[in-house]
């Protein structure tokens, strides 16, 4: 499958997120997470962390998405853009048989909170 074929920023998605300890391989849960940037020519995806916890506050990088404004976001979900990681575009990463992958398009309204979280992390 390519998961690559479309205008990717700000595209929500549920991966397999790598863990800290465990940086090149597969995350142990099936998170949200939104995409930053793709290399076609490694057919890696850049994603961004999503939680649904602590999302009462906003740190450094980070901005929230309301529940139900993407499609299949059932809750109310952090982005961690400090917390980012490249990952390959395979079914390794991406592919789960009890959910939907990829859930749509952030709101123009949570495009701006990205861009805002993006410039302090990637700009410092």
């Amino acid at each position: 499958m390519n998961y690559t074929s479309t205008k990717p920023f700000g595209l929500v998605l549920y991966a397999w997120f790598p863990e800290h300890d465990r940086p090149n391989k597969p995350g142990r849960k099936y998170r949200p997470v939104v995409v930053l940037d793709v290399n076609p020519h490694t057919q890696e995806i850049l994603v961004a962390y999503g939680t649904s916890q602590g999302v009462n506050s906003c740190g450094v990088g980070e901005f929230i998405v309301d529940a139900h404004t993407v499609d299949g976001l059932t809750k109310t979900t952090k982005f961690c853009v400090q917390y980012y990681r490249w990952i390959p575009a395979t079914d390794n990463y991406l592919a789960n048989r009890d959910k939907r992958n990829v859930l749509g398009k952030i709101q123009t309204r949570h495009i701006r909170d990205l861009v805002v979280a993006a410039r302090e992390v990637f700009n410092q």
